[in-house]
C-alpha cells in the first residue's frame, strides 16, 4: 500500500512514517504538532527563526485567549524531551505540504505520549515517552505534558473551546 504524499521537496517517505490522517489526532493536537515542528526546525536551523511561526500558528489556530501560554508549556515539554535524548529527533518540515502530511516515528512517539496523557492512558504515555527518551528519565517530559494538559483543562476563555476538540 503506497501512501506517497506530494513531496514538493523530493523527499521520500520513510519506512516507519505514517500519514498524519491515520494518527487519529483532533484539531488541537494537529495544531500542537505543527507548533512542535516549527520549534524543532528553529533548533535545527536557527537562522530560520521558525519559533516565530510556532507562535503565529498557535495564535491563528488555537482558540483565542491563551495561545501564548499553551505554546510556552508545549515548548517546555519539547525541551524536557530534548534534554533526555542523546540522538537526533527526526521531524518533518512543517512548511512542506507533503512532508507535513506524514508523521515520523519520533513525532508519533512524542504525540502519543501527549495524547495518551490527555486521555488518561498513563501506561501508554510512559511507554511512548521511554522509547522517545531512549530509556533515559522520561518523567520531566511527562510532567510537562501533564502541566500542559492541566493548563488546557483549566477554567479560562480557552478551556471550553479546547475541551470541545477532545474526542
Amino acid at each position: 500500500m503506497s501512501h506517497e504524499p506530494d513531496h514538493t521537496c523530493g523527499r521520500k517517505v520513510g519506512r516507519n512514517e505514517i500519514p498524519l490522517g491515520h494518527a487519529g489526532f483532533d484539531r488541537v493536537e494537529i495544531t500542537l504538532l505543527r507548533v512542535t515542528r516549527f520549534f524543532l526546525q528553529s533548533f535545527a536551523i536557527p537562522q530560520s527563526q521558525s519559533w516565530l511561526m510556532a507562535f503565529n500558528v498557535a495564535e491563528h489556530e488555537l482558540p483565542k485567549g491563551a495561545s501564548s501560554e499553551v505554546v510556552l508549556e508545549l515548548l517546555a515539554m519539547i525541551q524536557a524531551m530534548r534534554c533526555s535524548r542523546r540522538s537526533t529527533f527526526h521531524f518533518n518540515n512543517p512548511s512542506c505540504r507533503g512532508c507535513a502530511s506524514v508523521l515520523t516515528e519520533h513525532e508519533r512517539q512524542f504525540m502519543t505520549a501527549f495524547t495518551a496523557m490527555r486521555r488518561g492512558e498513563a501506561s501508554v504515555a510512559m511507554t511512548s515517552a521511554l522509547l522517545l527518551c531512549e530509556g533515559n528519565d522520561a518523567n520531566p517530559m511527562l510532567e510537562r505534558a501533564a502541566r500542559l494538559i492541566r493548563f488546557m483543562d483549566a477554567p479560562s476563555e480557552m478551556a471550553p473551546a479546547l475541551a470541545s476538540e477532545t474526542p
